[in-house]
């Protein structure tokens, strides 16, 4: 199934049961690929009601980042995949709170977080 083609299937059942319920989940498309590609789907998500896309945050960078946040008008989800090189790291490392901080202030509505007592959360230690 294409990109498009799983953004317009959920999105249908996400508006079947908002009409039903009266009440609408957040679908995080992710939406991650070249500039044109993004722009394409963040405009196909809006276009279809949807609410939310996600992207790879150390994918697409803080260009891709910025241009997602300048065209579109749906939150956007930053998926925190590759952060494990930045956690686990003493050398690189930083913390998850600085790290997230610098997403969200470059854009980012909401963030992947790390859940309790996972990997990342013991061995992040070693980088404060």
């Amino acid at each position: 199934m294409s990109v498009a083609e799983r953004i317009e299937a959920v999105t249908r059942v996400v508006n079947m049961h908002a009409d039903k319920t009266g009440k609408k989940v957040m679908y995080a498309a992710n939406i991650t690929g070249e500039i044109d590609e993004m722009l394409e789907r963040q405009e196909r998500v809006e276009a279809l009601g949807g609410t939310c896309v996600m992207v790879s945050l150390n994918s697409i960078g803080l260009p891709g980042l910025d241009v997602l946040r300048r065209a579109g008008g749906v939150a956007i989800h930053g998926h925190r995949n590759g952060w494990g090189i930045y956690g686990r790291s003493p050398a690189v490392g930083m913390s998850y709170v600085a790290y997230q901080k610098f997403w969200r202030l470059a854009g980012a509505d909401h963030m992947h977080v790390n859940g309790l007592s996972n990997k990342f959360l013991r061995e992040r230690r070693i980088c404060h």
